[in-house]
C-alpha cells in the first residue's frame, strides 16, 4: 500500500487511535493513584512533623527530646523529597519515563532518610511511625506497577507514539530540504551568472587580441620565438655538455670564472637567447671558452660523435657572428615592442588586457568560492534526504510489527 504521508498519517490514526486512547487511560489511572498515594505519605508525614514540633515545645531534654527532634528531621526530610517530584498533566511515553525515573529516585530519597532518622523515634510516635511505613509500602508497590507499566503494558503505545513522532520529524526535515533546495536554486544561478560574466570577459580578451596593436606585438614575439635556426640548433646541442659541466662543477672537479658560474647554473636546463642576453656575449664567450677548455682536455667526458657535434656547435658560436646578428635582431625586436608598447594605442592595450585578465581572475576565484559552497548546499540536501529515508523505514519497520501490514510513504 502506497500513501503520501499525509494519508498515511490519517489512515495511522484511524488505525491505533482506540489503542492508544486505552493506554493513555491507564497512565492517567496510575497518575491519579500516584497523586493520592504521594498525599497520603506526605499527610502522614506532616501529622509526625507537627506532633515532633508539640513535642519539642514541652520537652527540654532526655530521650524522648532526641527522639522528637529525629522524627522532625524525618518529617521534613520526607516532605522535601514528596515536593521535588511533579505529576504531568499529560501523557506520552517520554513523560511517563520521567515521572517513572523520578518516584524512584523520591523512593530512593526517602529510604535513605528512614535509615538515618527512623530508629531514633523509637519508643515514641508509634501509630504515625506505623502509618508513614504502611504508606510508603503503598509507595513502593505502586513504583513497581510504574515500571512494569511503562516497559510492557504501555510499549505498543510508545511504538504508536514513535510513528507519529517520526511523522512529525519527516515533515521537519522535508522543510528543512525545501529551504536548502531553494538555496540549492539560488547557487546555481550565482554559478551561472558567474560563467557568463567568465565568458564575456573571455570574449573581451580574445577580441582585444585582434585589435591592429595586439596584432602586430605577436608579429613581433612570433619573430623572436622562430629566431635564426641555425643558432637553436647549435644551442640545443649543448644542453647535454651543460648538464655534465655543471655537476663538475659542483664536484670542484672544474674551474670556472664566477660569472661563468652563476650563468651555467641558470643553463642547466638549456640556453636561449634571451639567457644570452640577459647574461651579456661576454659573460657566455667565457662559458663556452670554458666547455671548448674542458673539452680539449677530456675532462667533458662525451662520445665521439658527441664531441665532434659540441665541438662543431662551439666553433660556430665562438668564430662566425651568428650570435651576434642574432643578438642584434632580439634587440631591434625589442626596441620595435618597446616603442609601440610606450605608444597611446599600446597604453590602451596594456591596460585593457591587464584590467580584463584581473577581472577574469577575480570571477574564477569567486566562481571557486561558489562552486564550494554549492557542494556544501548539495551535501547537506543529501544529508536531509538520507534522514528522510532512514526514518521512513523505520515506519515501515514498525506498522509491520504493529499492523502486520506493509506500507510505502511516498
Amino acid at each position: 500500500m502506497s500513501l503520501t504521508l499525509d494519508e498515511f498519517e490519517e489512515w495511522f490514526l484511524a488505525k491505533t487511535e482506540s489503542e492508544l486512547d486505552s493506554a493513555k487511560e491507564d497512565a492517567y489511572g496510575l497518575y491519579e493513584k500516584l497523586r493520592a498515594q504521594t498525599e497520603n505519605l506526605r499527610s502522614a508525614s506532616s501529622i509526625l512533623l507537627d506532633e515532633s514540633e508539640e513535642s519539642l515545645k514541652r520537652e527540654t531534654g532526655g530521650g524522648k527530646y532526641r527522639a522528637s527532634r529525629s522524627a522532625k528531621r524525618l518529617a521534613r526530610d520526607i516532605m522535601g523529597s514528596l515536593e521535588g517530584m511533579s505529576i504531568p498533566t499529560s501523557t506520552s511515553y517520554n513523560e511517563l519515563k520521567v515521572l517513572s525515573n523520578s518516584l524512584t529516585g523520591v523512593i530512593s530519597e526517602i529510604a535513605s532518610a528512614r535509615a538515618e532518622w527512623e530508629n531514633q523515634t523509637s519508643p515514641f510516635f508509634l501509630l504515625t511511625m506505623r502509618r508513614i511505613r504502611k504508606e510508603f509500602d503503598r509507595l513502593l508497590e505502586l513504583n513497581k506497577e510504574m515500571k512494569e507499566f511503562v516497559s510492557k503494558k504501555y510499549d505498543k503505545a510508545r511504538r504508536i507514539e514513535e510513528c507519529v513522532n517520526m511523522v512529525g520529524k519527516i515533515r521537519e526535515l522535508a522543510s528543512e530540504a525545501e529551504i536548502i533546495q531553494r538555496t540549492e536554486r539560488d547557487a546555481h544561478q550565482k554559478v551561472s551568472e558567474t560563467e557568463k560574466r567568465i565568458e564575456l570577459t573571455d570574449k573581451k580578451l580574445v577580441d582585444l587580441e585582434k585589435t591592429p596593436v595586439a596584432i602586430e606585438l605577436q608579429g613581433i614575439e612570433e619573430e623572436g620565438k622562430k629566431g635564426n635556426k641555425a643558432l637553436h640548433s647549435e644551442l640545443e646541442g649543448l644542453r647535454r655538455p651543460l648538464k655534465k659541466m655543471a655537476f663538475l662543477a659542483k664536484k670542484g672537479q672544474l674551474e670556472m670564472r664566477p660569472e661563468a658560474t652563476e650563468l651555467l647554473k641558470r643553463c642547466e636546463d638549456g640556453i636561449d637567447i634571451h639567457t644570452i642576453e640577459d647574461a651579456g656575449v661576454k659573460t657566455f664567450r667565457i662559458l663556452m671558452e670554458t666547455m671548448k677548455e674542458a673539452l680539449n682536455s677530456n675532462r667533458l667526458s662525451l662520445k665521439k660523435d658527441d664531441r665532434a657535434r659540441v665541438a662543431k656547435a662551439l666553433n660556430t658560436i665562438l668564430n662566425e657572428r651568428i650570435l651576434e646578428v642574432e643578438l642584434e635582431k632580439s634587440q631591434r625586436d625589442r626596441e620595435r615592442m618597446a616603442n609601440l608598447l610606450s605608444s597611446e594605442e599600446g597604453n590602451t592595450y596594456q591596460k585593457e588586457k591587464l584590467d580584463l585578465k584581473m577581472e577574469a581572475r577575480k570571477m574564477e576565484e569567486k566562481k571557486k568560492e561558489e562552486l564550494e559552497e554549492l557542494e556544501r548546499i548539495e551535501k547537506r540536501l543529501q544529508e536531509r534526504e538520507t534522514e528522510i529515508c532512514v526514518v521512513k523505514a523505520r515506519i515501515k519497520e514498525n506498522i509491520f510489527d504493529l499492523l502486520g501490514e506493509r506500507i510505502e510513504i511516498q
